[in-house]
């Protein structure tokens, strides 16, 4: 029987890893040293959420919607625990949701591909 080789870790994954990491620390660096730690409104309220989840005060939507749901401010809530609530915290809760994204975004993109190719 052939094992199904869908989701092992090659060395294509290790250079594509690598990559990333050589394009995403130079502009985390860039991020951290310009004055593009400045908020916006949307930041603004999630930041607000994740003082409140330290406070006590658990919601379950973002302010003042009623459709987004509050999971990205209980990890900054963590993230500010750990680190304290500054913007550049703010800011790297929503980049480590985006660094989280890539791999499955990867394996799901690889595993459709393969399931096309098996098919045809």
């Amino acid at each position: 029987m052939i094992a199904d080789r869908s989701w092992t870790f090659g060395w294509r994954e290790v250079w594509l890893l690598a990559v990333l990491l050589s394009v995403a620390v130079p502009r985390a660096y860039v991020l951290v040293k310009s004055r593009s730690t400045l908020l916006d409104a949307d930041e603004a309220v999630l930041g607000l959420m994740a003082r409140h989840i330290l406070h006590g005060h658990f919601p379950i939507f973002f302010y003042g919607q009623n459709y987004l749901g509050s999971i990205e401010a209980f990890w900054t809530a963590v993230l500010f625990a750990l680190f304290g609530a500054t913007p550049l915290v703010l800011k790297f809760g929503a980049l480590s949701w985006f660094c989280a994204l890539l791999p499955v975004q990867y394996f799901l993109a690889r595993e459709v591909a393969l399931g096309l190719a098996r098919c045809c």
